[in-house]
């Protein structure tokens, strides 16, 4: 019986191709992305990889390559790229049977089980829908399972001059091995480095080899999970796909400031507003909370400044997931551990204790209208409102309005698909009023 075929679409370049999308003029040019604050870029174009500028890199670094190359830089606009990976999501839904949305720019498709010739032509479809649909690159790779499926769509990122940015492993375990033994294990998905230099130890170097190892070697390694990465390179889908993923057991939100903060009003401002956003990701699941817990720091590169950091916990009186209550809870434990005289340099909070709204005992008789059918309904509402028109369009007032201590992105571009005031503007040259185009009598208005 054949099984259903495997597919990993991933976008090329992700958040350089969507700041390309809106500059044409920046088509076949290096570009990078730069990280929170403009710290390290997070993302490179292939002609800014080409003159060695790869993820990770600290921008001061780099900052006379990017001069003696007119590199092109962006600030992170997280709005334009997280908009533009569900239009994306949206084109390949239409293709799969089943999808997983792994990553802001990688999808796991099921596909139906046919002959290779039409698989590739099937990838060749999604890669041309997507670039005509929404403008990004991509590459596919298909397989008969994830694991494969992943080292496949790799190598088609690597060949794309060649390969069309398409690559459909061979289902035969033999046409398979040499594929398999030119891939480092630490490449396998899902192998760390702690357990690659293991596996490297007893001679399992390739992904190869890790296919072909002793099964209780694989075992007394790393346990079940290795061998079912095992299993996979062998061809033998042991890891579904993830159509719903499982529910967060704890959710964080935090950012570094884009200066330092020494007072407690900004402070408190900033908490609240990673507390809202917190607060929006536990509703989005359905969930309540337990518990919060805020934590500050002072920057530990400053050596310069006085070191401070400390956390605090605040146990709710009973568990919930509106914006109010758990901002008063941040900032009651703001309160204990804030002191006078440091630069803080960053904060976040993270909620604990996470569980199913639907788990809430209520009483068995309720009120026609309590206090939690009001806040339900109000959060409902401003949740609707920020994904129509944008996030923050209504905001709780404790999070602040001029927000100074936000984080730096002095080169964000426009959120050209989210927000009203930065929609792309399209102009046209004046017709021309050569005599010859001009009409040859004034046409009278009908009566």
């Amino acid at each position: 019986m054949q099984r259903d075929w495997f597919a990993l679409v991933d976008c090329n370049s992700f958040y350089a191709s969507c700041e390309q999308l809106f500059r044409p003029d920046l088509q076949g040019k290096p570009v990078i992305v730069l990280s929170n604050n403009d710290g390290c870029i997070v993302a490179a174009s292939p002609e800014a990889k080409a003159l060695g500028l790869t993820t990770g890199q600290p921008l001061f670094l780099v900052e006379e390559i990017i001069k003696a190359n007119s590199v092109t830089v962006f600030s992170s606009n997280y709005e334009l790229y997280g908009d533009i990976s569900r239009r994306v999501v949206d084109v390949l839904r239409s293709f799969a049977q089943q999808l997983e949305v792994y990553s802001i720019d990688e999808s796991f498709l099921t596909l139906p089980p046919l002959p290779e010739d039409q698989l590739k032509k099937l990838a060749l479809q999604i890669r041309c829908a997507v670039r005509k649909l929404v403008g990004v690159p991509v590459c596919v790779g298909i397989a008969p399972t994830k694991v494969l499926a992943k080292l496949s769509n790799r190598h088609a990122k690597e060949t794309q001059l060649h390969s069309a940015g398409v690559f459909v492993m061979p289902p035969n375990p033999e046409l398979r091995l040499p594929f398999l033994q030119a891939i480092p294990v630490e490449k396998v998905w899902g192998i760390a480095a702690g357990l690659s230099s293991r596996l490297i130890k007893f001679g399992i170097r390739s992904a190869a080899g890790l296919a072909l190892a002793n099964t209780l070697l694989i075992r007394k390694l790393g346990g079940v999970v290795l061998q079912r990465i095992a299993l996979e390179l062998r061809g033998l889908p042991c890891i579904e796909l993830d159509d719903y993923p499982a529910p967060r057991k704890s959710i964080l939100s935090s950012r570094s400031f884009g200066s330092l903060v020494y007072n407690l009003p900004p402070l408190e401002e900033a908490v609240c507003s990673y507390t809202s956003r917190a607060a929006e990701k536990l509703r989005a699941q359905r969930s309540v909370c337990s518990a919060i817990e805020v934590f500050i720091t002072t920057n530990p590169y400053r050596k310069n400044l006085p070191q401070y950091r400390n956390s605090s916990i605040e146990h709710l009186p009973e568990p919930a997931s509106d914006t109010p209550t758990l901002c008063a809870a941040a900032r009651r434990a703001l309160a204990r551990i804030w002191h006078e005289g440091f630069a803080y340099h960053k904060a976040g909070v993270i909620l604990w204790g996470i569980l199913p709204a639907a788990a809430l005992n209520l009483p068995l008789f309720p009120p026609a209208i309590s206090n939690r059918t009001k806040r339900d309904a109000l959060m409902a509402a401003l949740d609707t409102i920020n994904r129509k028109f944008g996030r923050g369009t209504i905001r709780i007032a404790s999070s602040g309005i001029q927000q100074t201590w936000q984080m730096r992105r002095t080169q964000r571009s426009p959120r050209y698909t989210t927000c009203w005031e930065e929609l792309p503007i399209v102009s046209a040259k004046p017709y021309p009023t050569h005599p010859s185009r001009l009409p040859s009598k004034t046409l009278s208005p009908p009566k």
